[in-house]
């Protein structure tokens, strides 16, 4: 019984490395900013709402941007206008420090509260990549942001 188990194992693990070769494992590409939608959404429009309409203008994996996707994004969407809607990451042991710097006193202060109210500030990112609190009442695009394959080679 137990040499059965073993056999089952090894054979699971031939055909998962088999998959993982082939292509079929699971993506290692980054999640990177891809674009802000055209759609203008309001501070506490939720989550939810946000990743829908990323995923409107594009890929099914698209989703509202955390800070530090948008700061470690290495291929640069191609055109990027306005401003738009970002989950902060606040940096452990402050009072409501993003991982960009920007600061708004507390964690739900960079949030609209968790994306719920219209009052309050939430946090924003232009098309250079500043960020900044913004008044939740604003009607904002998203960063969206999804898996990106990286580029071979470099510019010579």
């Amino acid at each position: 019984m137990r040499l059965k188990f073993v056999l089952v194992v090894v054979a699971v693990l031939a055909v998962t490395a088999s998959a993982a070769q082939a292509g079929g494992g699971a993506t290692t590409d980054p999640v990177q900013l891809v674009g802000f939608t055209t759609a203008t959404l309001k501070g506490d429009s939720g989550v939810l709402a946000f990743t829908a309409a990323c995923q409107n203008d594009f890929d099914a994996p698209a989703r509202m941007c955390k800070s530090t996707e948008v700061l470690e994004t290495v291929v640069r969407p191609a055109s990027l206008t306005g401003t738009a809607w970002v989950l902060p990451v606040i940096v452990p042991v402050t009072n409501g420090t993003d991982a960009s710097g920007a600061f708004a006193g507390s964690p739900a202060a960079l949030s609209c509260n968790a994306w719920s109210e219209g009052g309050g500030t939430g946090l924003s990112v232009d098309a250079t990549g500043a960020m900044q609190p913004r008044d939740c009442g604003n009607t904002l695009s998203v960063a969206c942001c999804e898996p990106v394959r990286m580029p071979k080679g470099g510019k010579k």
